[in-house]
């Protein structure tokens, strides 16, 4: 009629005498069981599983705490022997619960034909326990273990575990020994970083390995600890930082052990955002630094203001919207010039082999520009690549037309732009050199000074002024720019025929005389000032002409007043002029009273008296 199958606490087998089974008792859990494999248990733990298919029985769970199953035939009936021995063969028993009771259990046999009941019998079985692997979810309460990030190229470090719901459980062991983090795929390899903070005191150590892109923590802690630390999982990308991190999703395993057994893999998956980046210019090219330093020096014509290897990058595109190059100090407008060249490709297309000539394909690369004289600023526009706007932006010059420019260093500022994004801007400093300018004398070809009388007492010949002879005479545009005092004469020939050229200065308190060497190679170098004079002192007795011949001199080659030195123009920036003026100074005669020979005897002729003739 039935078999009734029962599971038990293995020590009912010292007492079978006195287990019995109540073949009428209903499907109900015993919750007050003190059995160590019901106790507290509410669900299904343990069971028996049959395999009925080729037969006509049915099963019929009669308790779960104890487990009774009965085996029977359709609606109560009977059923051949035959049909419970094969299933009986098929018996299997099955424990649910994670961590079950290691007491033996014995599953009873009892069959009964409907008047009397079989002798008990069981079959004894031993629960073997093994260590289970610990478990590790990333999300907390999501469905599954793993868990999804997005990194945004440029970002700081971003969290890719979520570091309230990340959770380790392990139901075997109470501390792990490890953990590990393997960054599977890392296309921009060394700029790529997984980093954890670890807590002051902590027993957890970590390492990288950087050959196979891990993170490994290890040393014994508690499951919280370790807990704790992945939750402070991170990953960043540096290589975003310069604008060109690889787009390719990034996987990252997460295992961790109890030294036993290692969790499955939770996984990580971090899909990336590509933005567009700034534009990179530095103007120095291979040189330290993005800027550049150049100088400018007056009246020799434009200079490069960025080196020849100027760098231009932009990962994102293939060509710029524009340059825009502005002089943020602009002094002189509209005489600063900011200008760059066009180019010419020459491809080869083929060569003969005979004759070696070439068919030669020319390319004009011809950019859009536009110039703000009044602001100082220059637009380019219209390349094709990156390529010809560092080309072009390699023959920027500046120029500045003034004779004589404002020397304050100007600040040329360079911008690119790619439609959205600005790069950094990178200056350029030119540096303003003066040039100096020969000073110029005026067309007057000699100078005509006042008169001094013949046999002029040294007492009344007091000379005339270097300033009033020459000041007038001298323009220098040097002057435009400075009001230092800077003219002065270089004397280069004297007339001492007919008496002696003296001077003195703020360094002598009598006039000395004009070295008779005087020439351009020995030139008495003299101040336009109130205090050098010149004088002429003639011979007894003369009167007539005498001439003194001098230069300009703008003293920027720091030659002292007094000092004897070449006068000799070069060009057009020595410190002389080129052509010479000439001094003519008269000495008017003044008469003389006659003069009586005392000691000379006179001899008169005799003549006779009355003579009339």
């Amino acid at each position: 009629q039935r078999v009734t199958l029962v599971i038990l606490n293995a020590t009912a087998l010292q007492d079978l005498g006195n287990v019995t089974v109540d073949y009428s008792m209903a499907a109900v859990n015993d919750t007050t069981s003190t059995d160590p494999i019901c106790t507290g248990v509410a669900k299904r733990r343990q069971e028996l599983l049959v395999d009925l298919s080729s037969t006509s029985l049915v099963a019929v769970v009669r308790s779960y705490c104890p487990y009774v199953l009965e085996l029977s035939g359709a609606f109560g009936q009977g059923a051949p022997v035959a049909q419970y021995q094969h299933a009986l063969r098929t018996l299997r028993y099955n424990n649910s619960i994670e961590e079950p009771s290691d007491q033996d259990r014995a599953v009873l046999f009892s069959a009964s034909d409907g008047i009397d009941t079989s002798v008990l019998r069981y079959t004894l079985l031993h629960v073997q326990l093994v260590n289970d692997a610990p478990s590790l979810d990333l999300n907390g309460d999501a469905l599954d273990l793993n868990y999804f990030v997005n990194y945004t190229e440029g970002d700081d470090a971003v969290s890719i575990v979520d570091p309230v719901g990340l959770r380790i459980l392990d139901h075997d062991d109470v501390t792990l020994q490890w953990a590990r983090v393997d960054l599977v795929n890392a296309p921009d390899a060394e700029n790529e970083h997984v980093n954890v903070t670890l807590p002051a005191g902590s027993g957890i150590a970590v390492a990288f390995d950087v050959a196979n892109n891990s993170l490994l923590l290890f040393g014994e802690a508690p499951l919280a600890e370790y807990e704790a630390v992945l939750a402070t999982t991170t990953y960043t990308n540096r290589e975003a930082n310069r604008g060109f991190p690889s787009d390719i999703d990034r996987r990252l395993e997460f295992y961790v052990s109890d030294g036993s057994a290692v969790s499955f893999v939770a996984t990580t998956r971090i899909s990336f955002t590509r933005v567009n980046d700034r534009p990179y210019l530095d103007l120095n090219g291979d040189a330290a630094g993005q800027d550049n330093t150049q100088s400018f020096h007056e009246e020799r014509g434009p200079v490069r203001v960025c080196a020849s290897d100027v760098l231009i990058i932009d990962i994102d595109n293939d060509t710029l919207d524009s340059v825009t190059v502005s002089i943020t100090n602009i002094q002189d407008s509209p005489d600063e010039i900011l200008a760059v060249s066009n180019l010419v490709d020459m491809e080869t297309l083929s060569t003969d082999s005979y004759s070696q000539q070439r068919l030669v394909q020319r390319t004009m690369i011809t950019p859009n520009t536009t110039y703000d004289y009044l602001r100082g600023r220059l637009t380019i526009r219209g390349l094709k690549t990156l390529d010809e706007y560092r080309r072009v932006l390699a023959t920027l010059t500046y120029n500045n037309l003034r004779d004589e420019p404002d020397f304050t260093p100007r600040q040329i500022v360079v911008t690119l732009n790619d439609g959205l994004l600005d790069s950094v801007s990178r200056t350029t400093t030119m540096t303003m050199v003066a040039i100096n300018d020969s000073p110029v004398l005026t067309a007057v070809l000699a100078i005509i000074r006042p008169l001094i009388p013949e046999d002029v007492s040294s007492a009344a010949n007091a000379g005339f002024s270097v300033e009033s002879m020459a000041s007038s005479l001298i323009s220098d545009d040097d002057d435009l720019i400075t009001t230092i005092p800077r003219k002065g004469v270089a004397i280069v020939a004297i007339n001492n025929t007919h008496g002696r050229w003296e001077y003195r200065n703020q360094l002598l308190a009598s006039f000395v005389a004009v070295p008779t060497t005087t020439s351009y190679d020995m030139a008495l170098h003299l101040f336009a000032t109130q205090s050098s004079e010149l004088r002429f002192v003639p011979s007894a007795d003369y009167h007539g002409a005498t001439t003194l011949e001098f230069v300009a001199w703008d003293r920027s080659n720091g030659y002292q007043d007094g000092q004897v030195t070449n006068a000799t123009a070069v060009n057009a920036t020595d410190a002389y002029s080129a052509n010479s003026r000439t001094l003519e100074l008269t000495v008017v005669p003044v008469n003389d009273a006659p003069l009586i020979d005392t000691l000379a005897a006179v001899t008169m002729t005799s003549i006779d008296e009355d003579d009339r003739n």
